[in-house]
């Protein structure tokens, strides 16, 4: 008799540690849920702000930098450039900012400084190097 009540107590007791770990995975699944949909909903922010409002590189004066873009030119080739010049702060939202915006990037001369917006700059090499002079 005292036999089977230690198989019943120890029935009990592993009923009630499974139902601890159960509950505690379940836990552990709704905070990892939680996370990610915290990260994905961040990094959806993140990527609009930056497509609709990024600040500039530098607050004004800025520094000035003298960008080229050749005929023919790659459109990925200008992006690598802007970044490496200090003048856009993503490339993959640069790239959006372009297809969004519907712009196409002109060939020629363009002096454009650190304190303007990435949206400034796709403005301006949209309209052409000379478009700058009449602004």
């Amino acid at each position: 008799m005292a036999e089977i009540i230690r198989d019943e107590d120890a029935k009990k007791e592993n009923q009630t540690i499974w139902l601890i770990v159960r509950t505690a995975l379940k836990l552990l699944a709704v905070l990892l849920l939680v996370i990610a949909v915290h990260l994905v909903i961040s990094s959806g922010y993140d990527f609009g702000y930056n497509l609709f409002a990024a600040p500039a590189m530098s607050a004004p004066p800025g520094r000035e930098v003298t960008f080229q873009i050749e005929k023919g030119d790659l459109t990925a080739k200008i992006i690598d450039g802007l970044a490496d010049a200090g003048l856009i702060p993503d490339k993959f939202t640069f790239r959006c900012q372009i297809l969004f915006y519907d712009k196409i990037l002109q060939p020629g001369e363009y002096t454009l400084n650190t304190s303007m917006t990435s949206k400034e700059i796709l403005l301006y090499l949209n309209d052409g190097p000379g478009s700058q002079e009449n602004k």
